[in-house]
């Protein structure tokens, strides 16, 4: 069997200066034959493990061997500067990736990682991939207990049980005393082989995207981690009150418990209630935009002028849930019959009846013009003076933005295709309000075909008698190319081609446009859409922590702060604003002090926080560890910028 604890050798294999691609020297001769990011990218796949938003996971097996492919599709770059990091890079499989390297570096065994690449883009954007060696023969701890209960239930498993805890319990001790500590150590990312060995089973982790690193354990470490692996055993009733106190005793090396462990089992016991509400939360929030109606019953409206069509009421039955805007609209993905249809619903009380007929007539015009869109079945009216659209589902199409963010291949070709759609628009006199990438699908005939452009979400879309001016269709062809856009205005490449594309179809010249109007334009909308991403971050996200509290108000990056380290460092700010270095959460980090500054005006640490993340999106720069404001007095507030030394 390979050893799985031992450090990984790397082998870059080269490529363009916004590529960096590593392979696992053990790795080389299955991955011969990849010699790129879009070789390793467009890697075929037997399948689809998961497939979210921001990341997808697939099962392949080049050079016959078995590999599991995690993409990660565009994000932001980020810095990843955790103490004890050897490896510097933006993107979220770099991460990922870091922590197998951290992990085997100091004896922990993890599956194989096989590869890891990235490629970063001129907007400040990245996309990355993680490789890793199939785990087989190994199991996970979850899939053992649901599938295999009869192993490890009853008295007779009593014996493979405990050796299954011990192994475990042992892992996380060793994990914390090297300075590491997996997030979600629970039965999900645990993976066992030989549950039946007499020294116990080989137990390996994967999943390593949430590590924390530091110096020590600290007493946060162990108690979480126990949590979570007390509510996993809790809650699939395999493993007895007796075998999780075993994991305790066995996690601290004690044989019996003592008066002193007895504050420490208090606390996990609140700790795992804590967990537990902490999940139905979290399961509730999940099952509440997915509670799909199974049937819609309304009678049908003609899409044009909303006369009944029949007397009779239609049933149409809702299958999956596509898009959720919230007191707003639904999309979902149906049957009308043996009809496939997208069903449209608008909820809101004051707009839906307009939404609704805007919709469906600017569907039924879009047509009429000869511009490719979904056409409109009928509409209706359910419930409490809601509105429903029904119209037919454009097989095997994807949204133009969602192929562009997951990197296939011909996706630029999609896109000048989209430019040639927005020229017809034009010349028909059709002005889409909202445009942006979403708002195209993208559809094959066959394969090797012209892609197919259809436009959708006609809500916002106005309809003239002549075709719209040049400077109007300038504004929307800048807001077409901002994503492709660099910031160092260079319009050669797929923007160039956009335009050029435009002019050919709508002037028959290709120099009909001006480029370098129509990329100052874009890196003008570039900017302002700059602005609203650092609004945002400002507020509670997945990438930041926020802090508030009577007087206090302070931002911190998840990736270079714990939270046990984000409340020391405000708490030692409050207690002593003139220091200027802190040590907390096993790093060092330094505070920029402030003077005053009025409350009603944005205090100097978050002009700077807002200078320095602005010059990390846009490709340059350290990202900064937060920024903390204190008042003091009525009016009057003082600011301090942490950085992460």
């Amino acid at each position: 069997m390979n050893d799985f604890s031992s450090p990984i050798r790397l082998r870059n294999i080269g490529g363009p200066a916004n590529e960096t691609v590593l392979v696992n020297e053990e790795c080389l001769a299955a991955l011969a034959a990849f010699r790129g990011f879009d070789d390793f990218w467009n890697m075929p796949v037997r399948r689809t493990v998961k497939e979210l938003a921001d990341r997808a996971v697939y099962q392949a097996a080049p050079g016959g061997g078995g590999f599991f492919l995690k993409k990660f599709r565009r994000e932001p770059r980020q810095r990843q500067r955790r103490a004890g990091s050897k490896i510097q890079f933006c993107s979220e499989g770099g991460v990922e990736f870091n922590h197998y390297c951290l992990f085997r570096e100091r004896g922990l065994a993890t599956v194989i990682p096989a590869a890891f690449g990235e490629r970063r883009h001129g907007d400040g954007t990245v996309e990355s991939f993680l490789l890793t060696r199939d785990f087989s023969p190994f199991v996970q701890l979850e899939r053992l207990i649901r599938h295999y209960p009869q192993l490890l239930d009853g008295k007779a498993a009593e014996r493979t049980r405990r050796r299954i805890i011990a192994a475990m319990a042992g892992y996380a001790r060793r994990m914390h005393d090297r300075g590491l500590n997996h997030r979600d150590f629970n039965a999900t990312h645990i993976l066992l082989h030989g549950v039946d060995a007499a020294a116990g089973p080989l137990v390996l982790l994967f999943d390593l995207q949430r590590v924390d690193v530091a110096a020590g354990p600290g007493w946060r470490w162990p108690l979480k981690t126990l949590a979570d692996l007390e509510y996993t055993l809790r809650e699939n009733k395999v493993f007895t009150p007796e075998d999780r106190r075993l994991l305790h005793l066995r996690y601290f090396g004690k044989q019996e418990f003592s008066a002193a462990d007895i504050p420490r089992r208090l606390f996990l016991d609140i700790k795992v209630a804590a967990i537990a509400r902490h999940t139905a939360k979290l399961e509730k929030r999940k099952k509440r935009p997915v509670a799909l109606p199974r049937r819609l019953s309304f009678l049908p409206l003609d899409p044009g002028n909303e006369r009944p069509l029949s007397s009779q009421r239609v049933a149409v039955c809702c299958r999956r849930l596509l898009r959720r805007v919230p007191a707003s609209r639904e999309v979902y993905e149906g049957r009308l019959g043996q009809r496939e249809v997208v069903i449209k619903t608008f909820v809101s009380n004051r707009r839906a009846d307009r939404h609704c007929r805007r919709e469906a007539r600017g569907l039924d015009r879009l047509r009429r013009l000869g511009i490719a869109a979904p056409a409109p079945i009928f509409c209706g009216v359910f419930g409490q003076g809601a509105r429903v659209l029904v119209m037919e589902k454009i097989e095997a199409a994807q949204s133009l933005e969602r192929l562009v963010s997951s990197g296939r291949s011909r996706a630029d070709e999609a896109v000048i295709a989209a430019a040639a759609t927005l020229a017809a628009m034009h010349d028909r006199g059709v002005l889409q309000k909202d445009l942006h990438l979403g708002n195209f699908l993208v559809s094959r005939r066959s394969q090797g075909a012209t892609p197919r452009i259809s436009v959708i979400d006609p809500a916002e879309m106005t309809f003239h008698r002549r075709p719209i001016g040049k400077k109007a269709a300038m504004r929307q062809l800048a807001r077409l190319c901002a994503p492709f856009i660099d910031a160092s205005r260079d319009g050669a490449g797929l923007a160039g081609r956009l335009v050029e594309e435009y002019a050919a179809r709508r002037y028959g010249q290709t120099g009909a446009i001006d480029l370098q109007a129509v990329t100052e334009t874009a890196l003008r909308i570039k900017k302002r859409q700059l602005s609203k991403t650092l609004k945002k971050y400002q507020r509670a996200n997945t990438r930041h922590r926020l802090l508030e509290d009577k007087g206090c108000f302070a931002l911190f990056t998840r990736a270079l702060v714990s939270r046990e380290a984000a409340a020391m460092i405000v708490e030692t700010v409050k207690s002593r604003p003139d220091t200027s270095h802190i040590k907390a959460g096993g790093g060092m980090y330094r505070v920029i002090r402030y003077g005053k500054t009025p409350a009603f005006f944005p205090s100097r640490a978050r002009r700077e926080w807002l200078a320095r993340y602005k010059a990390v999106i846009t490709g340059g720069g350290a990202e900064p560890a937060g920024f903390i404001e204190v008042r003091r007095g009525k009016d009057k507030r003082r600011s301090f910028l942490i950085e992460a030394v």
